[in-house]
């Protein structure tokens, strides 16, 4: 018999990068931190030990705000007052990275899909008018449960609506970057919230999906959404389930047994190195069949 209890997310991050980190560069560092020398100083109380100027030096910042916010508060008053303040220089942060979202920096441009005015984005080189705003634009295919904007978005691998579907970043193939796909593996980590016993994962694939991939758990204290990032001196973190590699997958609907007793974790983490490389039907843009896309994703244990 197999029973197959599900879990529930607290928060899934999603990241298509990693930072490789050479046994060298950790070489000359160590080596740079054993040097020893004597460093003099000089002071003299009747010269200044720099200067600045306050018209670059201070400043003021913009946040992003929702679209409407803009109009309603730099009603003249309040510019007024803000000029009042005398800082100069001011700068515009616009939160896209943050909320998950797509920036598209020109209003003018073209969708990859015209016809139906979806797909992806490529905003114009040139401005023309001046811009006065532009937007970030919500992921239909997000793989994040929280962000650090306003938090109110979703994940789609475990939103239990198969129509949808996480989506990795297409840049990331070989088709761009021209090296295999095991130098710039992808990888979605799930953060259960507490220790919870796993032994096994359910995935429903979408295409692209994996025909190369491996289960790990964190271990130590360090372990958790950061370590996602993280190679070389830190591997210690990530440790490999003992059934968690797969090879030659085809896709569909897998439920795949992690090890034989279920072990007490809080973080998985599942790495992405090659793909099957096909796209959905009828799609005629080749970034559609370019990395990983998963449309359900779910953690438990089985007898």
């Amino acid at each position: 018999m197999v029973r197959f209890t599900f879990t529930a997310f607290v928060a899934i991050l999603i990241a298509c990068c990693h930072i490789a980190i050479s046994e060298a560069s950790e070489a000359d560092a160590q080596q740079s931190l054993n040097h020893q020398g004597t460093v003099t100083v000089s002071f003299d109380p009747d010269q200044p030990a720099n200067t600045f100027s306050p018209y670059h030096a201070f400043g003021a910042g913009v946040d992003g705000h929702e679209q409407g916010e803009i109009d309603q508060i730099y009603q003249p008053a309040n510019v007024r007052a803000m000029r009042s303040a005398g800082f100069k220089p001011l700068s515009y942060r616009l939160r896209t990275e943050l909320g998950v979202e797509a920036w598209h920096w020109n209003p003018r441009g073209q969708w990859s899909d015209a016809q139906h005015q979806q797909g992806y984005w490529t905003s114009d080189s040139m401005p023309g008018q001046p811009i006065q705003t532009c937007y970030g634009y919500r992921l239909p295919r997000r793989g994040s449960t929280t962000d650090q904007a306003n938090n109110d978005g979703y994940s789609r691998l475990d939103d239990g609506d198969l129509a949808t579907f996480w989506k990795s970043n297409p840049y990331l193939d070989q088709h761009f970057t021209g090296e295999d796909n095991s130098r710039h593996p992808q990888w979605v980590l799930i953060d259960l919230g507490k220790t919870q016993p796993v032994n096994a994962a359910k995935i429903a694939w979408a295409r692209p999906y994996a025909t190369e991939y491996f289960f790990e758990y964190g271990v130590g204290k360090l372990a958790g959404p950061e370590a996602a990032y993280l190679r070389g001196e830190r591997a210690e973190m990530w440790r490999a389930f003992p059934k968690g590699a797969t090879h030659q997958a085809n896709g569909g609907d897998v439920l795949t047994r992690l090890s034989d007793a279920p072990i007490v974790v809080r973080f998985v983490r599942i790495t992405m190195t090659r793909s099957s490389g096909t796209a959905p039907p009828n799609s005629s843009d080749v970034r559609d069949s370019l990395g990983y896309a998963i449309r359900e994703l779910s953690l438990g244990t089985v007898d």
